[in-house]
């Protein structure tokens, strides 16, 4: 996790998790970024986003990636500012409701 903070108040945070599987090389998972509203267009998400990506050099990954939303021009833009390339592979996103409607309870 990477925080950017103003004084003592977190206005921008990015997490990520390392994945080693049996199969593959090391590989960071960039889970999410977000920068409070009065931060945006400041630089923070990309050096939160570069924090990231050194912890996953010095950590030894191979490959680092993210994922969003096709109309998310934002998230699209940091990325590609950051030195992202867009992948050639085209996914399949599947979600699983946990809670409400529709969703299993939580045990008691």
């Amino acid at each position: 996790m990477a925080a950017a903070l103003h004084g003592e108040r977190v206005v921008g945070m990015a997490t990520g998790v390392f994945y080693l599987h049996p199969d593959k090389p090391l590989s960071l998972f960039i889970a999410e970024v977000g920068v409070a509203d009065a931060y945006l267009r400041q630089g923070l998400g990309r050096r939160l986003v570069d924090c990231l990506l050194t912890e996953g050099r010095r950590r030894g990954c191979v490959e680092a990636w993210v994922s969003t939303e096709v109309d998310n021009a934002p998230a699209r833009a940091l990325y590609a500012a950051a030195g992202g390339e867009l992948a050639p592979e085209r996914f399949v996103v599947y979600a699983w409701p946990l809670e409400g409607e529709g969703g299993a309870e939580a045990p008691r």
